[in-house]
């Protein structure tokens, strides 16, 4: 199995599993938010390393088949030697492996941002959770004169009784 194809099956289950939010069971989210994001963000630091040891493969290798192509015996220009170095195979094959890295770094980046949209989804799904629980919780004033001490408790049991 390929880098890329490793790639595509754990965005695949970040998708489908990870990154879901069951607003019945928002502890398990909250629990799961931190090591989620510290992986894929562990997973991106990595990736980002990789890119810049191919990027510096890349600009040795072309800076050696320019050195090469400068040091023949004819004259070249520096358009001639651009343009051997774009059709040159090792160079293609080099920018071909920056490519893929830079890809999937850039999978990783938006992979982290994935997590932080889920991170502020969370924050706000708390908020309401709390704002609707203090709702529920609150008791109408109406409800306390209706058992307060200015009435007794047979007056209460009747009314409660006759279904207000």
């Amino acid at each position: 199995m390929s880098n890329l194809d490793k790639l595509q099956n754990y965005l695949n289950e970040h998708n489908e599993v990870r990154l879901k939010i069951n607003p019945k069971d928002l502890n398990v989210a909250f629990v799961e938010q931190p090591s989620g994001y510290h992986e894929v963000a562990m997973r991106f630091e990595k990736a980002e390393r990789i890119v810049a040891h191919h990027k510096t493969i890349y600009d040795k290798l072309r800076a050696e088949k320019g050195f090469e192509l400068r040091q023949g015996e004819k004259k070249t220009t520096e358009k001639f030697i651009e343009e051997s170095l774009n059709r040159d195979a090792d160079v293609l094959k080099q920018k071909q492996t920056l490519i893929g890295a830079e890809y999937q770094a850039g999978c990783y980046k938006h992979l982290m941002k994935a997590w932080e949209h889920r991170r502020d989804i969370l924050i706000q799904l708390g908020s309401t959770w709390r704002a609707e629980f203090n709702a529920s919780c609150q008791i109408n004033k109406s409800d306390i004169d209706d058992v307060g001490p200015r009435r007794n408790v047979s007056d209460w049991a009747r009314k409660f009784q006759s279904g207000y």
